[in-house]
């Protein structure tokens, strides 16, 4: 524990652009970009999101798995059979935000809305 709190906190970085730096500042939240255990703290972190997705029986479904949200990095990607199913989703995701100070980019995010062919 003390190695992992060492390595995300009392950090400080800077911004180099064309061989010029910016001046040094200090890094108060998120996970370190390109660090080795970042993506297992992300999964850690946002296990209990994707229970609460899964434990809601919203989105699709392989046979009895769950496949309605997927995560990997610090990329959530969320699939359901119905736009009203992806507000559900999403509504899941706006309260564990608000519950534990996660901030989803609106402006990184988008959606894709299919349409099954009848045969």
């Amino acid at each position: 524990m003390r190695l992992l709190a060492n390595l995300y906190t009392n950090n400080d970085a800077h911004v180099s652009w064309n061989g010029i730096n910016s001046k040094k500042f200090v890094i108060k939240n998120g996970v370190r970009q390109s660090g080795i255990v970042s993506p297992v703290l992300f999964c850690v972190y946002i296990d209990g999101l994707l229970c609460m997705l899964r434990d809601s029986n919203v989105g699709c479904f392989i046979g009895d798995v769950s496949v309605g949200a997927l995560a990997y990095a610090d990329d959530v990607t969320l699939l359901a059979p119905t736009p009203s199913a992806m507000r559900h989703l999403l509504y899941i995701c706006e309260q564990y935000g608000r519950k534990f100070s996660i901030v989803f980019n609106a402006n990184k995010s988008t959606s894709l809305y299919l349409l099954r062919a009848l045969v």
